[in-house]
């Protein structure tokens, strides 16, 4: 909870990113539009699924910083921050 509200603070991070980051990296089993993939530019597609790849690597060290950066701009996920936990 502290990491969220961390980004929900930090101006330089779009929340919709950090959330499409977490999923990504650690659900197992994500539905994904096809319609929306087919929409993606390949460059976006690589981007998924090397961070898909990367994360169900069980011999890979997984870095402390790995929901900070990575797949900006891709979801377009949109969320209105109602009330700050403090």
């Amino acid at each position: 909870m502290r990491s969220l509200a961390t980004m929900i603070c930090d101006k330089d991070n779009e929340l919709g990113d950090f959330l499409f980051r977490l999923v990504v990296s650690n659900c197992e089993n994500i539905a994904i539009s096809p319609e929306w993939w087919e929409q993606l530019d390949e460059s976006q597609k690589e981007q998924i699924i090397s961070k898909v790849s990367s994360m169900s690597d069980s011999f890979s060290m997984t870095e402390p910083i790995y929901l900070m950066r990575g797949l900006e701009g891709i979801c377009n996920w949109d969320f209105k921050v109602i009330s700050k936990m403090e």
